[in-house]
C-alpha cells in the first residue's frame, strides 16, 4: 500500500525510533519520485502556515524557452512523453506563449521544484 506523503509525515510523531526513520525515508522516496526533495516540502509547509502568498506556489515564468530547457534538463527522467514533447515545442516557441500554455508551463515548474 503506497501512503501519501501527507499520512507519512504524521508517522513522523511516533514513539518508535524504528518507525519515525522508515518514514523519513518514505517521504524522501515519495517527494523524490516526482523530482521533489524536502527543501520544496518545506517551502510549502511554511508557505502555508504563515499565509504568505509570496511563498505559496505561484510562479509566472518570464523566459519561456529558458526554462522549458532547464526542466528538461534537470527533470527529464520524471517527465511524461507529453509534457516531453510540450517543453521541446516551447524551447523554439518564438513569442509568448498562450494562456494554456503558459498555464502548463507553470504547472510543470511548480511540479518540478523550479526557482528562476
Amino acid at each position: 500500500m503506497v501512503r501519501s506523503v501527507g499520512q507519512l509525515l504524521r508517522l513522523l510523531g511516533s514513539s518508535s525510533d524504528g518507525e519515525v526513520t522508515a518514514a523519513a525515508r518514505a517521504i524522501c522516496r515519495a517527494l523524490a519520485r516526482d523530482g521533489l526533495d524536502l527543501h520544496w516540502l518545506g517551502d510549502r509547509v511554511d508557505g502555508a502556515l504563515t499565509n504568505d502568498t509570496e511563498a505559496k506556489p505561484r510562479l509566472d515564468v518570464e523566459d519561456h524557452q529558458a526554462t522549458a530547457a532547464w526542466l528538461l534538463e534537470h527533470r527529464r527522467q520524471w517527465l511524461r512523453k507529453t509534457e516531453i514533447d510540450f517543453l521541446e515545442t516551447m524551447c523554439g516557441w518564438i513569442g509568448d506563449p498562450t494562456h494554456k500554455q503558459a498555464a502548463w508551463l507553470n504547472k510543470l515548474c511548480i511540479r518540478h521544484g523550479y526557482r528562476p
